[in-house]
This record gives C-alpha cells, structure tokens and sequence, in this order.
C-alpha cells in the first residue's frame, strides 16, 4: 500500500465495486466532503455510449473511456473527493497517486456474484441492468461469465476487449493483486468495523455508515448445484479477494 500520511481532509479516489456495499460507504465518505464531491454517474455514461457506438463490445469500452475521462478531469480540477463505477487505470494511478489516495472495499465474490443477479432480476424490464434470464441461464451468457470475474476486470487494468481471452485469466489476476497493493485503504463488507478503523487512522475522519441500496431479495436461495456452478465461475476472483485479505488488511 502506499505510505500516504495526510495532515489535512484528504483527496480521496474511491473506485466503486459494483454490489461490495460502495453504495453505503461513499455516501459515508462524501458526508465530509459536501459540495467538494465528484459521484460518477454510470448510468449517464453507459447511455452516451450507446448514442457513440453500435456493438455491445463498443460500447462497453466506450463506457469505461468515457468515466476514465471525467474521472481524469476531475482529478485535473483538483475536486476533493471521487467516487464511481471505473475500472483501476494505472496512466491514471501513476499521473495523480500523490494526489490522491485510493480506496476501494471489496466483497466475499460468491455472496457479491448472488446478490447482483437478484438485485438485478428484481428490476423492471427496460432498466439498464435488467436481468430476465433464470440465475442458471444467467451463468452461461457473456455478462453472467463477466460477473465472476468481476474483481480481474476492474483491478487489472486490461482493455476491456481482452476480458474473455481466457489464456490471460492468469496473468490478470497476479496484475490485479499488484494493483490492489497499491491502494491506500482497502476493506471487505464482511468487516466494516475494521474498514472504518483503518479509515480513520488513515484520514482521521469518522464514517457512519448507512445501509443503502438494499437488495430486494433478502437471503435468496441457490440450489447447490447452481452454487458450485457460481464457485467454479469466480474461483478467479476469490484468488484476488483472499490475496486482498491477506496482504492489506493485514497491515492496517
């Protein structure tokens, strides 16, 4: 992690990992920050792709340049606090990491992969991430794949045209566990009071933290097949997530 010892309310990046509890933690966060707030809006981004590009390829790359753009330009505008759904840019990192300290909070990637499909699922046809096919179809389509490897995709840094040449699955999880090591707070949901702990010796500021963006769909169940299915699928990320526990929480 990065030595960063701040004397003053910090400039703070925090790179927002879909259904990890972001949603609860940056309103936390940006409680001391105020109108010195920058939110990433994904919705906003992912349908200005779509007015730029065609195919769903390009426009899931199109939609991370663009949020790795107003990112880039909010940093440049010096704004107090960032937060969105943006993948780990090391051009970025390297440009505006003594500027800014990085964080993130992770989550159990089983538990992560279930809740996101239900949350989804629970929303009305039409929404941007509506899910309609059956939790075991869901497994077998491009974006149920992507989810389990959700955590490789957004610490690894590769463009988003390489996250199924699965030859590399490899070689992006050891990149995604360098980057990892280089935020400068990182926590899981399953232990929030040791994330605010860190926080605070840190940054010296206090989070409460709300629960916000509840799932619908409380304590769903996943018949046991379907489960290992889902184990198999993110064992990737699992690699990440327990690498993650072992080399950052450990020194907080």
């Amino acid at each position: 992690m990065s030595p960063h010892i701040f004397s003053k309310k910090p400039r703070i990046f925090f790179m927002h990992v879909p259904k990890t509890g972001g949603t609860s933690v940056n309103s936390a966060i940006q409680r001391h920050y105020g109108r010195q707030s920058y939110i990433l809006d994904p919705i906003r981004t992912k349908a200005m792709a779509k007015l730029l590009y065609q195919s769903v390829p390009a426009v899931e790359r199109g939609t991370y340049l663009l949020r790795d753009s107003f990112i880039l330009d909010a940093m440049n505008r010096d704004v107090s606090y960032i937060s969105g759904h943006a993948h780990f840019n090391q051009q970025i990192w390297e440009r505006y990491s003594k500027n800014y300290a990085y964080v993130t909070l992770l989550r159990d990637p089983v538990k992560r992969y279930i809740s996101n499909y239900f949350f989804d699922a629970s929303k009305v046809k039409g929404d941007h991430s509506y899910v309609e096919q059956s939790l075991l179809d869901f497994l077998k389509t491009r974006r149920g794949i992507r989810r389990g490897h959700l955590y490789i995709n957004y610490f690894s840094g590769f463009p988003i045209e390489r996250d199924y040449n699965l030859s590399k699955l490899s070689q992006r999880v050891e990149i995604a566990k360098q980057n990892i090591l280089k935020f400068d707070c990182v926590g899981i949901l399953e232990d929030l009071k040791e994330f605010k702990a860190q926080f605070k010796q840190r940054f010296g500021l206090t989070l409460r933290i709300p629960h916000q963006n509840k799932n619908p769909v409380v304590q769903p169940f996943v018949e046991p097949n379907i489960l290992k299915v889902i184990q198999e699928l993110c064992q990737p990320d699992i690699e990440i997530y327990e690498f993650m526990k072992l080399h950052c929480l450990k020194q907080a």
